[in-house]
């Protein structure tokens, strides 16, 4: 890939508030953020704004280097307390720490990256103005209120402000872009960044195979929860019904549930007498995610057309298409801009147990088909979502700004 011209390489401060180098979706997508405009030239810095970590579950140091990329906790404690007072305290810290970097910085850019704090935000764009520079928000799916459907004063002033901070927003999809079309500032501007994916972790050759029965693999984290309403991002639900479906037709293969699960889960497993089939992983190690992804003999994804879905672009997906396995997948938000059916993929009605258990029978039952589908599935991968191939568009979006 070639680097744009070094003349337009800024130095920037990149902020993050989830863990870090090692999380979820959001942390694999802030570390493709900063890798793409490192290799375009510039110079990247990433401070983690509040402690994230658990005392029993301890991933990370307070600074270091991470696959070329300089991070470092503001907080002096990078453990997330348990006590409200204590998280507000830490919270105020961060802020104050995360302040001052900007104040005493050398940077020429902003970019900040999962967090919704107004008060926040609006303290760093005081000091961006008083300081003449940019500040970017980066965002992978509707506003939380939209997404949960409140409508508080506060989710109504949040609304008509936040985003009228930023003098330009990346955004992952199509819809994204046209929806904050409407609510930032005239002059903001704002690029549309594909889902991307680190192909070069999906490259390796596997030693061994995971040990175990041939299975269906599923990876993340289904439930969501906002003021106490229940969302089910990925439709685990369904996959489960669905796999119970099949089950006859496919004695010798199991589900696999990768990532943290919760109770809702495990009570539909036993109520529908599967768990000797349905196998609930836990949280993996993101270096040992390739492997099971990839002796997988098919990737799932039963996303419901929610709000949530229709605006966002799954990250997993990115992954699963990149192991050259045959995926299915649901037709919903800008997924079938990408994946056509029976072609690089196959996908199924959102919503529809049965429709889902089709595709997870006929995926089973053909194996040489699903192969080069899946194959397709990873060209697709390759061109379109490779992080590497972002930077040159990514880089001319900062130096319009």
């Amino acid at each position: 890939m070639v680097a744009s011209d070094k003349s337009t390489s800024k130095r920037i401060i990149v902020l993050y508030a989830n863990s870090f180098p090692i999380g979820g979706a959001a942390t694999n997508r802030v570390t493709h953020l900063c890798k793409i405009l490192k290799q375009e030239g510039n110079s990247i810095r990433l401070y983690i704004t509040r402690p994230t970590e658990k005392p029993d579950n301890l991933k990370t140091a307070r600074k270091g280097v991470f696959e070329g990329i300089e991070f470092c906790y503001v907080n002096k404690n990078i453990i997330w307390p348990e006590k409200l007072a204590r998280k507000i305290q830490s919270q105020l810290i961060g802020l104050i720490k995360t302040a001052l970097i900007l104040i005493r910085g050398d940077f020429d850019l902003v970019l900040s990256y999962a967090d919704y704090s107004l008060i926040h935000h609006f303290i760093y764009f005081i000091v961006s103005k008083i300081r003449r520079k940019k500040i970017v928000y980066a965002i992978d799916e509707f506003p939380w209120s939209v997404i949960y459907h409140t409508s508080s004063v506060f989710d109504k002033i949040f609304l008509k402000v936040f985003y009228k901070l930023f003098d330009g927003l990346i955004v992952m999809t199509f819809t994204l872009a046209e929806y904050y079309s409407g609510k930032v500032r005239k002059d903001a501007i704002i690029h549309q960044l594909p889902m991307t994916v680190d192909m070069d972790r999906f490259n390796v050759q596997l030693t061994h195979k995971i040990k175990g029965p041939s299975y269906i693999a599923y990876c993340g984290y289904d439930i969501s929860t906002k003021n106490g309403l229940i969302v089910s991002k990925d439709g685990v639900d369904i996959l489960i019904e669905a796999f119970s479906i099949i089950i006859p037709k496919h004695p010798d293969i199991f589900l696999y549930i990768i990532g943290e699960y919760n109770k809702y889960r495990v009570q539909q497993v036993e109520k529908l007498h599967l768990s000797g089939r349905v196998v609930f992983i836990g949280n993996v190690h993101r270096d040992n995610i390739p492997e099971y992804l990839f002796n997988a003999k098919l990737l799932v994804l039963a996303r419901p057309n929610n709000k949530q879905a229709q605006g966002a672009f799954p990250s997993k997906l990115g992954e699963y298409l990149a192991t050259a396995n045959p995926v299915v997948a649901t037709k919903v938000g800008e997924i079938p801009l990408y994946l056509k059916d029976n072609w690089n993929a196959f996908l199924a009605e959102p919503g529809n147990v049965q429709s889902f258990a089709e595709k997870m029978d006929y995926v089973l039952s053909n194996p040489g088909i699903a192969k080069k589908i899946g194959t397709r599935g990873r060209e697709l991968a390759e061109n379109e979502f490779d992080y590497k191939k972002q930077g040159i568009k990514l880089q001319e979006f900062l130096t319009k700004l």
